[in-house]
């Protein structure tokens, strides 16, 4: 297993570099999840649900339908921003 050093740790932390595939790979297995569940907050169970969901739709329809599908999606509201 290779080491990694505070400062690279520190680096990513203020986001002056990024998380290489293979680090990301061993963060989640220290802090015993996905690799896909650290870009997550920890409390949230929804987000990570709708990704998956709009993945599978992604992947399996038609591409025009796709298209209108996601230009719709212009209409809806923006999240709201926590204060």
């Amino acid at each position: 297993m290779a080491k990694t050093d505070q400062a690279t740790v520190a680096k990513w932390e203020s986001g002056e570099s990024a998380v290489r595939a293979t680090d990301l790979k061993l963060l989640a297995e220290i802090y015993g999840t996905t690799p896909d569940r650290l870009f997550f907050d920890p409390g949230d169970n929804i987000t990570p649900e709708l990704m998956r969901r709009a993945h599978q739709i992604l992947t399996t329809k038609d591409k025009t339908a796709l298209n209108a599908w996601l230009g719709s999606g212009e209409f809806l509201p923006d999240a709201k921003q926590e204060k």
